[in-house]
């Protein structure tokens, strides 16, 4: 299964969606790599994930494209890094949203690395965070057939 770096051909037009400044307090951006698959067609949009890089409760994360746009924001709940957790997310301006899994694979210093999942009935959503966009490329296949 090969994806495909398509961002200007999604369904969901990313030009409605808005640039922030990072909302969350403390945050730690990391390089993030979207994965949809909407059942027709897979899509790749390369970006950025900011959250709080922290263990807790209802922690914010927001996932943007590389010029800033937001494509997810939502929360986290992760109390073990050595365990999954649970994520909910709203994307493309609430056109997809939903709860699913959020995990770190580990850590480089202080920044962790990992991978979200949402399921929806029509979509597949996976957010795989952290990692240089070489990193993901070397470990394409692996981390989008998980």
């Amino acid at each position: 299964m090969r994806f495909l770096a398509i961002i200007p051909i999604l369904v969901f037009s990313l030009s409605a969606c808005q640039t922030v400044k990072p909302m969350v307090k403390s945050s730690t951006k990391k390089n993030a790599i979207i994965l949809l698959d909407d059942g027709v067609k897979q899509t790749e949009i390369l970006g950025y994930s900011m959250d709080s890089n922290k263990l807790g409760v209802h922690e914010p994360i927001i996932f943007t494209t590389l010029d800033g746009k937001v494509v997810c924001k939502g929360k986290y709940t992760l109390q073990s890094q050595y365990m999954p957790g649970r994520l909910s997310m709203s994307c493309f301006d609430g056109r997809i949203q939903g709860d699913g899994t959020f995990q770190v694979k580990g850590r480089r210093g202080i920044v962790s690395y990992g991978v979200g999942e949402l399921t929806t009935k029509k979509e597949k959503l996976k957010i795989v965070f952290g990692m240089t966009h070489q990193e993901f490329e070397a470990r394409r296949m692996a981390l989008a057939n998980k």
